[in-house]
């Protein structure tokens, strides 16, 4: 959904400097196009759905003129949300994107037993639709429409706790009477099968939803963790598996096609880690005031996947 802002529209030229509004001369450049409109002597903005116009009627949208560009963005979101929803699901770090108007979340930590780490998202997989009826958050009201945007938020949870878990000697129930040991994975295996059977779960989702698919970016570790969040090793074992990850997270993603969102840049400290100033106080959680990083993170996202 690629979002321009008419040239002599010059009162809304402003909007371009966000990394996903440019600037066009002609509506085949564009799948949304914003322009000026005055309406009962109010000035508004008007929000053309281009492939709609030119297959039928009804995709001409006007909205107030907000007082800030960014008011504005937010406002452009949810228009274009009842033509192009993002559909979010995965574990508590999709809850920012609740701010996001684009974004229909699912944050399935709340009311279901659903996945919510990447080793339980590749064994189990997700039915999206069944899903959004259990959350009972309203969402049951717009399913995934064919051309849709699913992003799935997986894997902090794993890099924070489980990898390292899965890597040590665990006793299975025959240690009881046996003294039988499971045997020990490597970082580099679990990896591999993690980030494997994550894609795979993706890729069936979209031939049974039609959609299309992204991620979203891992969270880098803190570098305190509150004594009631599950962690294993310490803070520089958590880091090296976070790097290594993701390291193999980022190539396996562009070789399947499925674009990460990443806010990564603009939210760690110098030494890669995520910086306090941004996190919920004493939490492992984007502040939400920051959203508008999500927000035109996924909007530049989608405007490059409908440009493919």
């Amino acid at each position: 959904m690629k979002v321009g802002v008419w040239h002599e529209a010059t009162e809304l030229l402003s909007l371009c400097n966000a990394s996903w509004v440019f600037k066009v001369e002609n509506e085949n450049e564009c799948d949304a196009l914003i322009s000026n409109k005055v309406l009962g002597g109010m000035y508004s903005i008007q929000i053309i759905i281009c492939e709609e116009l030119r297959e039928s009627s009804g995709s001409i949208y006007y909205m107030k003129r907000k007082h800030t560009d960014e008011e504005n963005l937010d406002a452009i979101c949810d228009i274009v949300r009842n033509v192009k929803a993002v559909h979010v699901f995965g574990d508590s770090h999709t809850i920012v994107t609740s701010k996001v108007n684009i974004c229909r979340e699912n944050w399935l930590g709340f009311n279901t037993s659903c996945p919510i780490t990447m080793f339980r998202f590749g064994k189990e997989g997700l039915d999206l639709h069944e899903c959004i009826k259990v959350m009972g958050n309203g969402h049951e009201k717009y399913p995934i429409r064919e051309g849709e945007y699913v992003m799935y938020s997986y894997g902090e949870i794993d890099c924070r706790y489980l990898i390292l878990k899965h890597c040590s000697y665990e006793q299975d129930e025959e240690n009881l009477i046996g003294g039988h040991f499971k045997e020990i994975r490597t970082i580099e295996t679990i990896t591999k099968d993690l980030i494997q059977s994550y894609i795979e779960k993706i890729k069936e989702n979209e031939t049974k939803y039609k959609c299309k698919s992204m991620v979203y970016f891992i969270i880098p570790p803190t570098r305190t963790v509150r004594s009631d969040i599950k962690f294993t090793g310490e803070i520089n074992e958590r880091m090296a598996v976070y790097k290594y990850f993701t390291k193999e997270f980022y190539k396996a993603m562009m070789t399947a096609g499925i674009p990460v969102v990443s806010i990564y840049d603009k939210i760690i400290d110098k030494d890669g880690f995520f910086d306090s100033k941004y996190i919920e106080e004493g939490d492992i959680h984007l502040k939400l005031e920051y959203y508008h990083y999500v927000r035109d993170a996924i909007m530049e996202t989608i405007s490059k996947i409908s440009a493919m």
